[in-house]
């Protein structure tokens, strides 16, 4: 058998597809089995649900007066199809993460935990205005959280948590916001706290949980980003040319938008607005598959490359 191949995103990676081989894919050729029966059930089933939707759309063609109901058991009978193939799959599709996400995770000595069960604080992200308000006095609004991911690189602690925000609105739970909220201990000292936040020009706020305006250097990310603190000079400091512009490359090497980020009590805070990232993939397809791995092991190579550009001395004078 070829060994498996993979495009490696990361030096820390290399290797990989030697411990693919050993500890992932002979996992994967046992899953494969459990994901074909579980398809097998669900066409199946799938196939009856049709039978009586078409039979149902007969007997309400027939017996209302009202067109709108005609399409209501077709309707029905897709969502019930869609319920089908989530119930049927979701063990092998869990199980799948688990392992691809897991062993990445593993081979450069990082965590994974696809089940948060302890939420994260989110009060000190919610002050910095880095996230929505969320807590128990705000009956319409709540976040649940996944896919945690945390270890040591360059000397610094760092986590990674993927949130899911909704609001309640008409009486139904509406994505608010979703993406990825990083954690890393900063190498650099620092005595104050600076936040830096996307640019709404005229919505644009003065001062932020007692922290002023602060200029960028560079025009540029002057146009796109407003950043406060409680230092100015330090704040400068940090803010340099270099750095931003490393923070506008992260936000597009994991697919991303509307970055945003703090320096406060010796962290820098992260709030990347992402999709759904580390999920197994369509069960349709087989899990041995190179390109099912390949996604995920993109995901966290993105990750890491988000580390190595922000513990990256900066320079001291620009």
């Amino acid at each position: 058998m070829q060994p498996s191949d993979f495009n490696i995103g990361h030096p820390e990676l290399k290797g990989f597809e030697a411990h693919y081989d050993k500890e992932v894919l002979p996992y994967l050729q046992a899953q494969e089995a459990v994901r074909l029966d579980a398809i097998l059930k669900t066409k199946i089933l799938s196939a009856i649900i049709v039978v009586l939707s078409i039979l149902a759309t007969f007997l309400v063609f027939r017996l209302s007066s009202n067109p709108k109901f005609n399409i209501l058991p077709m309707f029905l009978g897709a969502a019930a199809i869609m319920a089908v193939y989530a119930y049927l799959t979701a063990s092998v599709r869990s199980a799948t993460k688990e392992k691809i996400v897991g062993a990445i995770c593993g081979y450069v000595g990082w965590t994974f935990v696809s089940k948060v069960k302890i939420p994260p604080d989110l009060t000190i992200w919610s002050t910095l205005r880095l996230l929505p308000k969320v807590d128990s006095f705000l009956s319409n609004r709540r976040a649940s959280f996944e896919d945690h991911i945390f270890g040591a690189a360059h000397g610094t602690e760092f986590e990674s948590i993927e949130f899911h925000i909704e609001e309640r609105s008409d009486k139904k739970w509406r994505t608010l916001m979703r993406g990825q909220m990083m954690s890393l201990t900063f190498p650099q000292r620092f005595l104050g706290t600076t936040v830096v936040l996307r640019d709404k020009k005229i919505f644009q706020s003065k001062t932020i949980a007692n922290m002023k305006r602060v200029g960028l250097v560079d025009p540029v990310f002057e146009d796109i980003f407003e950043a406060y603190g409680t230092d100015q000079v330090e704040a400068r400091y940090l803010l340099t040319p270099t750095f931003m512009q490393r923070l506008v490359d992260l936000e597009k090497s994991v697919s991303g938008k509307n970055i945003r980020f703090g320096f406060c009590e010796g962290r820098l805070l992260i709030i990347v607005e992402t999709p759904n990232q580390f999920e197994a993939g369509s069960m349709f397809s087989t899990l041995l598959s190179t390109e099912r791995t390949q996604k995920i092991l993109d995901e966290i190579a993105a990750v890491f490359h988000l580390v190595d550009g922000v513990m990256k001395p900066l320079p001291r004078h620009q």
